[in-house]
């Protein structure tokens, strides 16, 4: 039965407080590995108020708890905030970007174009941008936030070592869940903080906050706008919103899914109200919610604990915060965000199963077992075209650091079949896997290969054009395998072709053991062998932990081989 309405869920985050209070408090502090490096980055640059950002995002956790009844974080807007780190962006030239960023959003929203962008995107694309976004957050903190460490440096309090301690409890808090991983790690950074600010002399004093209008100038306006506030817009729409929605289907199914629409406003309401007061531009965000749900929240009541603790510091601390929360171990928070890529990695999983909502609202065919129910009985070459394109969409994604690309192109390879993101009653029901060939193996030319009225002996000559080298292959005129049947007189731009190889798996096979793409035919046409290269004897394989495992290693492995991450 779902929570729906208001008293529904204020009833359901005052039971789940009450009974499961430390879970819900140490839930709430997942999410302060992103939140917190960004904010005193920006009050550092004097860009935006410490005491301005933590009150209105205070006061924006306490609503999403409110009114959505789920772990919803308020996240910094990652686009804008690395160009007014990188830029030295003034208090107007943020705010203006913020505005921009949220007027954009609400008029998406008020016209109905989020909802209907949100409903034409396949299941394996937004699965590609989740376990992507997943795999960004797990670089991200190892390379910027891990890497930099020494062993002892750069303080007693902040080194390797205390990151080594850290991930063995958490692999600990994996076998017992009931442990409130960060807020034992959260308030031992914070105990180390303290005893640095005493040393220093640097301790938070009593201040209270003065607020203040923030009026940007008209060069402002243009700089922001353009300079950071239209590269954050599809960000924004694809994990802030969109991943959000379904993210949290998968994960609280009891608790009745925020509309697109309704997130669409919440973002743009933050934005038009906070950022007239110097805060810092926010969003909801995927990453956020799986932290916070990864170290136990499962109720609005996290968020509003948090954004009252949020609240009371920044009324009567504000700016004085910054030294303390500046010598909070990044050790630790590396090792809290990692954790969150990690759960937000782990819901690709689900693809091919009862947990993608496209197969479960098929409701044909489903098969199980004594444990689980695996799905619609999908042909292993339907299994094979929606995996290798959500693996398409991650490595897109994390190759050029932009999740406009990953959607981009993994989408417009789906437009052209809409029955391969969207399973059909025909296409599912009625196959028997045991008897479905793998592809490469042999497969005799149908009518479906050749189009309407065509057969293997009347198809057009062009058509043939790489039976020499591989007669056995269905054609197919795009990457993968059979990724998509399509008239062969729309052919792939061969950019869009080789992109797995070029952003994800291209280094040399002396240097790292990374699976090769296979080139098929007279044009080049990539097989992502990630997807089963686990299983060199070719049996049918259900993706699994494995893979993205797999995955994770040649993403890490590739930027060790560009230097990225030495």
């Amino acid at each position: 039965m779902e929570i729906e309405n208001f008293r529904e869920i204020s009833s359901h985050n005052l039971r789940t407080f009450r009974n499961h209070y430390v879970s819900e408090i140490s839930g709430s502090l997942g999410d302060l590995g992103t939140f917190l490096p960004i904010a005193i980055a920006l009050a550092v640059n004097e860009t935006v108020s410490l005491s301005s950002t933590l009150i209105f995002s205070g006061i924006f956790n306490i609503l999403t708890g409110l009114f959505f009844g789920i772990p919803l974080p308020v996240q910094p807007m990652k686009a804008i905030a690395a160009v007014a780190i990188a830029r030295s962006f003034s208090n107007g030239t943020i705010a203006a970007a913020g505005i921009f960023v949220g007027a954009c959003i609400l008029f998406f929203s008020v016209t109905g174009l989020l909802h209907w962008f949100a409903n034409v995107i396949p299941i394996p694309v937004i699965k590609g941008i989740q376990v992507g976004a997943g795999l960004s957050l797990v670089i991200a903190a190892a390379g910027k936030t891990l890497a930099p460490l020494g062993w002892i440096q750069p303080s007693w309090a902040d080194n390797r070592l205390w990151a080594i301690a850290a991930f063995i409890f958490l692999i600990f808090t994996n076998v017992y869940r009931n442990v409130p991983y960060a807020l034992i790690v959260f308030t031992l950074g914070l105990a180390f903080a303290l005893v640095q600010s005493t040393l220093a002399a640097n301790l938070p004093s009593f201040e209270i906050w003065r607020p203040f209008l923030v009026i940007p100038g008209l060069s402002e306006w243009k700089v922001g706008a353009l300079d950071a506030g239209v590269g954050q817009i599809p960000l924004t729409t694809l994990n802030s919103i969109v991943a959000v929605v379904h993210l949290a289907g998968d994960l609280l199914p009891r608790v009745k899914t925020p509309s697109i629409t309704a997130i669409g406003l919440s973002v743009a309401g933050m934005n038009l109200v906070g950022c007239w007061f110097g805060a810092m531009p926010v969003c909801h965000g995927s990453g956020g919610l799986a932290a916070q749900y990864r170290f136990g929240a499962r109720s609005g009541s996290s968020v509003i604990f948090l954004g009252a603790l949020k609240l009371v510091i920044g009324v009567f601390f504000g700016e004085t915060l910054v030294g303390l929360l500046k010598r909070f171990p990044s050790a630790l928070l590396g090792v809290m965000v990692i954790a969150a890529g990690l759960e937000l990695v782990s819901v690709g999983e689900s693809l091919n199963t009862t947990g993608a909502r496209d197969i479960a609202g098929s409701g044909q065919g489903l098969i199980g077992d004594s444990e689980h129910e695996i799905g619609p009985m999908l042909s292993d070459i339907e299994r094979k075209r929606r995996w290798t394109v959500m693996m398409v969409t991650v490595g897109l994604l994390v190759g050029f650091k932009n999740d406009a690309i990953g959607f981009v192109a993994a989408y417009w390879t789906t437009t052209t079949n809409p029955t391969y993101s969207h399973p059909s009653p025909s296409s599912t029901s009625s196959l028997d896997p045991s008897q479905t060939p793998d592809w490469p193996s042999a497969q005799p030319y149908t009518h479906s290969d050749h189009g309407p009225g065509r057969g293997p002996d009347t198809a057009a000559p062009h058509r043939h054009r790489n039976r020499r080298a591989a007669p056995h292959m269905p054609l197919c005129t795009h990457w993968g395998p059979d990724i998509v049947r399509r008239s062969p007189h729309r052919r792939t731009p061969p950019l869009i072709a080789a992109a797995p190889l070029i952003a994800l798996i291209f280094c040399p096979r002396r240097r790292h053991p990374i699976p090769r793409p296979r080139i098929v035919g007279r044009r080049t046409r990539l097989v992502v062998q990630l997807c089963y290269a686990a299983d060199p004897a070719g049996k049918r394989v259900r993706p699994g932990r494995q893979h993205l495992l797999l995955l994770a290693g040649a993403v890490v492995a590739a930027l060790l081989n560009d230097g990225g991450l030495a």
